[in-house]
């Protein structure tokens, strides 16, 4: 009577040689007594669906690299990143995953900051909104605020809303670029440009209330030379804490 642990141990190699085959046919054999043409089909099937998702996903990035690199890149992700989760919504952070681990051997230097931006409307198109804190009817804007967590407030190196095939720099900007990615009251993803006290702003208003958020941030333009009144500072604020109340970045003030 055949042992079975032996025949586990069978099938996890035949497995493990089916994915091998799957993932790299350049590199691997395809398993003894299958047809080669069955095969390719797995591993193209594999290929192409992966392809689609980073294709639909990423395409600014894809126009960037040329028909060949692209296919490489994605290629390599296939043969080369253990994927952790079973969803395919998420494969393509698992992409951002590798090109962050891969390095940009070979890409431009602002590759990695242009697939996250274009990830990130994907992850906020998909993501589930946290319980609602509730909020007064009447919003004091200064006081403790509650923003929505559908948004993300992020800083790149270079402008990659700009980026395209035809607008590629070479070398890194002086400044950074501040952007606002957010999911509105009807459910659409909105891009908006931002700056650095916008930015920190809503960094500190997880931890405080506005007005000491403001004031803080005022402190710290002071330390760094750049001298303005608090009343100036606060009028600013409000302006700025208003723009993101209405495009629903902020919810209102918590009760």
């Amino acid at each position: 009577m055949p042992d079975p642990s032996e025949n586990v141990l069978h099938f996890t190699k035949v497995q493990r040689n089916f994915a091998s085959y799957v993932r790299d046919p350049l590199n691997h054999p395809p398993l003894q007594d299958v047809d080669i043409r069955r095969m390719q089909v797995y591993s193209n099937l594999v290929l192409s669906n992966i392809t689609g998702f980073i294709d639909n996903t990423f395409p600014v990035a894809k126009k960037i690299l040329d028909e060949s690199s692209w296919s490489n890149l994605a290629r390599e992700f296939v043969r080369d990143h253990r994927c952790e989760s079973p969803y395919f919504l998420e494969i393509c952070e698992a992409f951002l995953s590798f090109l962050a681990r891969r390095g940009l051997h070979g890409l431009p230097a602002f590759f990695l900051e242009l697939c996250h931006y274009e990830w990130v409307e994907l992850a906020l198109d998909v993501a589930v909104e946290k319980a609602a804190v509730k909020v007064d009817a009447q919003t004091d804007l200064m006081s403790t605020l509650v923003c929505s967590s559908l948004f993300q407030a992020l800083m790149y190196d270079y402008p990659v809303h700009q980026l395209g095939p035809l607008n590629q720099p070479n070398v890194k900007p002086a400044a950074p670029t501040y952007l606002l990615v957010f999911r509105d009251r009807e459910d659409h993803v909105r891009f908006k440009q931002s700056n650095v006290m916008t930015h920190k702003l809503l960094e500190l208003l997880q931890v405080m209330d506005a007005r000491s958020a403001l004031d803080e941030i005022g402190g710290q333009l002071n330390t760094l030379g750049h001298s303005i009144g608090r009343r100036e500072l606060h009028a600013q604020g409000l302006k700025t804490l208003q723009d993101l109340h209405a495009a629903g970045i902020i919810l209102g003030s918590r009760r």
